[in-house]
């Protein structure tokens, strides 16, 4: 019999990385018992950790101010920005950046002391900031230390696995304990899901392990309105070589934005070929020039050359020496020698649907950081995303903290317990479908046909292979405790790839990161707006347009 342990708190935060931290620091500051729940370890865990490139800010009276900031993102957005949120965006990022500042964070600075910036893709002026060491993970230990200093408590290896509704409003969540199977009911006056995306949904991704999309698949089953679930950011110079890190991705393209050539088996230049021009662009059109070029036969080692030895003898070493000595510790001088790229899953534009307050449409949950969606349109530029988790992880703590000052933990029943128990006790026993094994065939299917390029056809057979696998779930089974947990997150990457495919075959056109080949242009005559999906009562996915909203 599975044992059962209830806590209760003032606010509930889901997720332990940069968004989580942040917004279980405001909320403590502002006087509420925090408790963070986090799949893994808090502060060192989650994508951010992975990031390298750097954080987007426009300080004003560098040359550079937030409307410029503010013009860039909606451009790359392709228009489909929430422009309430955008603009939140970009006149808080420098004020968060600074608060990272005080935690700890230590940027990358000149002789004198200044912080430096670069020019990333996308943005009309250099305004991303990136660490003196790695970025990422200076973040996330940064806020732990902080959040720790102040008194929040962390639940570590937690697998958080649905929200407790009462009345309609949510009213805590409940879990499995990672370590030893102990269902957790959190009883919470409010409840912050700051879960991160869903890249492990597809094959090929550069997403640490565990992001499946348990907070889009959590608040879709508890009814929240999730939107532009179609757009998934692929990024075009992965390593293929499993020696190398995916920490390198920002330092490749910079190699290419410094003059390295991207090329196909034949020695071409790629982007020469398909845009005229050999610098990379957006990572979307990027992305869709290797894959056409890889589905062509033209790819190597199921990617693309990338060829850095024209840039001179010592730039390499000299601006890029950690993926330099990377390279080198693999076997590869890349001074004198191609190396293979390819696209992977990098990022997910779509999510719950939120105020500017980091309110969701359900009483009681709010959002921030990947889990979210509106602030970035139809694509993210580089450094916006960093940015994204400070500024409304902020404004989130700050509001479940406001939430919670003025409602009573409301009691549930035992049976919505017991009705969990035996849903967990129904998934265990000897499977007839291994549940690993179906989850490694849904991502493939994923990458094959919903992936970058997608066409009517490849998407009508991930449809129907999704509603196979929604029948056979029955048969799905686990006999120990992580086969168990596999179970559940089967069903998150069940819940993800239908609202992404159901997304997908309704927007007729190619915008962003979202690319059909029978619809290749973009149209704003028809979809200059967001595709909303909610869970229907008959337990399918319903997708319906909503024009975009005006700020």
């Amino acid at each position: 019999m599975m044992k059962v342990r209830e806590c209760e708190t003032d606010v509930l935060v889901i997720g332990g990385s940069a968004a989580g931290m942040r917004a279980a620091i405001e909320a403590t500051k502002k006087g509420r018992k925090v408790l963070v729940a986090n799949k893994g370890i808090s502060g060192r865990s989650g994508n951010t950790i992975m990031v390298t490139g750097g954080y987007a800010a426009a300080f004003e009276g560098q040359g550079d101010h937030p409307e410029f900031h503010f013009a860039d993102s909606l451009r790359g957005g392709e228009e489909l920005n929430d422009i309430e949120l955008l603009k939140t965006l970009v006149y808080q990022a420098p004020r968060r950046l600074n608060d990272l500042v005080d935690f700890g964070l230590e940027l990358a600075a000149d002789a004198s002391g200044r912080p430096l910036t670069r020019k990333t893709p996308g943005h009309s002026l250099p305004r991303t900031y990136w660490g003196k060491t790695h970025i990422g993970l200076q973040i996330t230990s940064s806020l732990f230390k902080v959040a720790s200093g102040l008194g929040v408590t962390c639940l570590d290896h937690m697998y958080m696995s649905d929200l407790l509704l009462s009345n309609g409003r949510v009213v805590g969540a409940l879990g499995i304990s990672m370590k030893d199977m102990e269902l957790v009911v959190v009883r919470a006056k409010a409840t912050v899901l700051a879960t991160g995306g869903a890249g492990r949904v597809y094959s090929n991704t550069n997403n640490v392990r565990g992001i499946v999309g348990d907070g889009y698949s959590m608040a879709y089953r508890a009814g929240a309105e999730m939107a532009n679930m179609e757009f998934v950011l692929f990024h075009p110079t992965c390593p293929v070589n499993p020696k190398l890190s995916p920490l390198m991705l920002p330092s490749f393209m910079q190699l290419v934005s410094k003059g390295a050539i991207l090329r196909n088996r034949d020695g071409e230049d790629i982007m020469r070929k398909h845009t005229g021009q050999s610098t990379i662009g957006s990572r979307d059109l990027c992305s869709i020039c290797l894959t056409t070029e890889i589905h062509g036969g033209r790819g190597v080692q199921g990617g693309v050359y990338l060829d850095a030895t024209g840039l001179g003898p010592n730039l390499i070493e000299r601006d890029f020496a950690f993926p330099f000595q990377s390279l080198m510790r693999a076997g590869v001088d890349p001074r004198k020698q191609m190396f293979v790229v390819g696209p992977s899953t990098h990022a997910f534009i779509g999510g719950v649907v939120v105020t500017p307050l980091c309110e969701t449409t359900v009483p009681g949950l709010f959002a921030a950081g990947e889990a979210t969606t509106g602030t970035h349109g139809a694509h993210e530029l580089p450094g916006d995303h960093l940015a994204d988790t400070q500024v409304f992880g902020a404004i989130a703590g700050e509001q479940a903290a406001e939430w919670a000052a003025h409602v009573e933990n409301e009691p549930f029943a035992q049976d919505t317990i017991q009705k969990h128990l035996e849903e967990i006790k129904a998934i265990e026993g000897k499977p007839v479908h291994d549940p690993a094994t179906t989850i490694q065939d849904v991502k493939r299917e994923m990458w094959v046909n919903v992936g970058i390029i997608r066409n009517p056809q490849g998407m009508q057979s991930a449809r129907e292979k999704i509603d196979h696998y929604r029948r056979t779930m029955k048969d799905v089974k686990g006999e120990k405790g992580a086969d168990i947990l596999k179970v559940l997150e089967l069903r998150s990457i069940l819940d993800v790839a239908e609202m992404i495919v159901e997304s997908a075959l309704l927007r007729e056109e190619s915008r962003g990161s979202h690319y059909r080949e029978d619809f290749p242009k973009k149209d704003n005559s028809r979809w200059l707006g967001s595709i909303v999906t909610t869970l229907g009562e008959n337990g399918k996915c319903v997708s319906t347009f909503r024009p975009l909203r005006k700020g």
